[in-house]
């Protein structure tokens, strides 16, 4: 690739970054009389891998050791609360160099609250390499821990690096103590460099919904609305413009138990010329439910169920998906955390085929606090995939330990 390509591909990168960052300064608004929190967090590691990319051919062992650096910001006010994450981090693999990589995240949620209205923003940006990209780990993500995903191919090749944007706005009017009116949206967008039709398909996807909501009680809220979305490919032609409805519930059973429950039914008219060409409509539905649990020293959360969701395959996908994490503190210096995530991804529709696959993760992790703020931490994860056009099911295991410092937590 030219220089004058990773130029622009650089400077696209820090565009999305800026603009994610004014976007949660904008929503924040004036701060009067808040309560700022900063816990920093650096650690380096080391890590060995059986099969990094899941090669189908089997892959040789490789040794890494990197270093990382992240800060979990927090701002509140009586109206608001805004939270933010960016994080570095950057991996060498010395008989590997082609597996080097430096990324970057920035993770973002902010909120206000008044009588009558609600107002909330939540985001991620990232540059990853497709080695991450392509294998999502099995933890939810603390900041966001309900924001949709995209469906990844599998397919890593070295060299590349994803970019990904990722914008949900909400906004709900109380017309009564009871009653709401609201809408919401979804922008992702991704792009890869270099992009190619082999799995790295740069592609814009849009999600408009309105809804009204109803408290039933103090406990159970109902939302039901109708949505369009488009999803539109960059460096094919492929799009998909859907209309649909959809419901959600959410139930507090006591303080330290909720769940939610959904339901999403769409018409799809696709015009895509990924080989086979396919023109047509599609119907498709979604269901999945979620439950957190929480207590002073463990937090359970699982999420089960179907959604569709755009992918960098070309088009969108309807992945069934479980994921369940349960983290809980030992003692005051011992903790630990297990996760896992099982996700069958299919094409909606036929041409889209060649990148069915079911992927697996698990990741258990022990920290150890050493004082108040370092932190030694060890773990192991395991991942595996399989796509129904391939009789090779690839795994990778992988073994690392971190050492590093850990600002103190959250006032409670």
């Amino acid at each position: 690739m030219s220089s004058s390509s990773h130029r622009a591909d650089h400077f696209r990168a820090q565009l999305l970054l800026c603009s994610a960052v004014a976007v949660v300064a904008g929503a924040t608004g004036p701060v009067l009389a808040a309560q700022y929190y900063v816990q920093p967090i650096a650690t380096v590691a080391a890590e060995t891998n059986s099969n990094i990319d899941l090669d189908p051919a089997g892959g040789s062992p490789v040794q890494g050791f990197g270093a990382d650096a992240a800060a979990l910001v927090s701002v509140a006010t009586p109206d608001s609360e805004t939270t933010v994450r960016p994080r570095i981090r950057y991996t060498n693999y010395p008989k590997e160099t082609t597996l080097d990589r430096l990324e970057a995240v920035l993770d973002f949620s902010s909120r206000y609250r008044s009588p009558r209205n609600d107002f909330s923003l939540s985001g991620r940006f990232d540059r990853l390499n497709d080695t991450e990209a392509q294998s999502p780990g099995a933890q939810f993500n603390d900041v966001n821990p309900n924001s949709p995903a995209t469906a990844s191919t599998g397919r890593v090749q070295n060299g590349v690096v994803r970019n990904y944007l990722l914008l949900q706005p909400r906004y709900v009017h109380r017309v009564s103590q009871l009653t709401g009116f609201g809408m919401s949206a979804v922008y992702q967008t991704e792009y890869f460099s270099p992009a190619n039709v082999l799995g790295h398909v740069n592609f814009d996807f849009y999600q408009g919904n309105l809804f009204m909501s109803r408290k039933f009680g103090t406990r159970a809220e109902l939302s039901v609305g109708g949505f369009a979305s488009r999803f539109q490919a960059k460096n094919i032609l492929s799009t998909a413009d859907a209309v649909g409805a959809n419901a959600e519930l959410e139930y507090d059973w006591t303080e330290t138990l909720s769940a939610d429950l959904n339901a999403t039914w769409q018409r799809t008219n696709v015009n895509s010329v990924v080989a086979p060409v396919f023109t047509g409509t599609t119907k498709n539905w979604g269901a999945s439910g979620g439950l957190v649990w929480r207590r002073q020293a463990e937090v359970f959360r699982i999420n089960l169920g179907r959604t569709v969701s755009p992918g960098s395959g070309g088009g969108t996908y309807s992945s069934d998906q479980l994921q369940a994490e349960f983290d809980r503190d030992l003692t005051e210096r011992l903790s630990y955390s297990a996760a896992v995530r099982a996700i069958g991804s299919r094409g909606l529709w036929a041409n889209l085929g060649s990148s069915d696959r079911n992927y697996a993760r698990v990741d258990l992790s022990a920290k150890w606090m050493l004082t108040r703020t370092w932190i030694v931490q060890g773990g192991y994860s395991y991942s595996w995939q399989k796509y129904h056009t391939d009789p090779a099911s690839p795994n990778n295991s992988q073994i690392y330990l971190r050492f590093g410092y850990q600002g103190l937590p959250r006032p409670h």
